[in-house]
């Protein structure tokens, strides 16, 4: 894609992208578990603060995100309420850590209840594709239905808008020139997903036309291999570098970045 610049990322954080960080959680609460019930909101709110350490470590479960993909109406559900009680407030000092754990959850469902998560995963296609100016149909499998695609596509988006939110809530808590994020963040996975989740965003936001042709010239190009639909001068690598937001959630993973 000659219009998107290429991405230079520092042996760090390329280290970080491969292995992510943080602890991992080794029980699984859905191993062995015939058909277990997902939780609804009003379950969810009986739990208080406890909901979000629930979610979180429900989600370490392949078989709970299988049963949240299979049932796209337990997946709303909870993300209505993690939209309702936690992101539609305004991140205070008191309520930060939750609003941020709120909003990774949030995007970690969005985008791993469809095939963006695999569009995540391939970040390193795009950085080993061997061109100066790399083209973001590398992020994308080849065999992609329109159907994935589509909701892949509507998943980064909306994963994108809140990150945005994440990296805006971010504070030098303690005063140490980094910003500091949730005690219970795994950074590591949140910039992959966040780098790639507004990258893909902003590629496409820099196409001419509503968001509705947006979308649709940037699916035909990519699985439906017609023309490059991105502007001569459009400068997706400038608007990454100046993106606040995502340089917020890298400084709070203790790395820079430069697209």
């Amino acid at each position: 894609m000659s219009k998107v610049r290429s991405i230079t990322i520092s042996a760090a954080i390329f280290f970080l992208l491969l292995t992510g960080c943080g602890d991992i959680f080794e029980l699984n609460l859905f191993d062995g578990v015939d058909n277990p019930d997902l939780p609804g909101a009003s379950q969810l709110r009986e739990m208080g603060d406890g909901a979000l350490d629930y979610l979180s470590l429900s989600l370490e479960s392949d078989d709970f995100m299988e049963l949240l993909t299979a049932d796209p109406e337990a997946a709303a559900a909870i993300l209505g309420f993690l939209q309702e009680d936690y992101l539609s407030q305004s991140p205070t000092d008191e309520i930060r850590g939750t609003y941020q754990d709120a909003a990774i959850l949030y995007a970690a469902i969005e985008m791993g209840t469809t095939a963006a998560a695999e569009v995540s995963d391939n970040i390193l296609n795009l950085l080993n594709s061997g061109s100066e100016e790399p083209d973001p149909s590398a992020l994308f499998p080849d065999n992609m239905t329109e159907v994935e695609f589509d909701a892949a596509l509507e998943a980064m988006f909306s994963a994108a808008d809140v990150y945005i939110l994440l990296g805006n809530s971010l504070q030098d808590i303690d005063g140490d020139g980094v910003l500091d994020a949730s005690a219970n963040a795994n950074m590591g996975e949140v910039v992959q997903r966040a780098a790639v989740a507004i990258y893909v965003q902003t590629v496409v936001q820099s196409i001419p036309g509503t968001e509705e042709e947006q979308k649709a010239l940037f699916k035909e190009y990519i699985i439906g291999g017609g023309t490059d639909p991105v502007p001569e001068n459009a400068d997706i690598a400038g608007q990454m570098n100046t993106n606040s937001s995502l340089n917020g959630i890298f400084d709070a993973a203790g790395f820079s970045f430069d697209f």
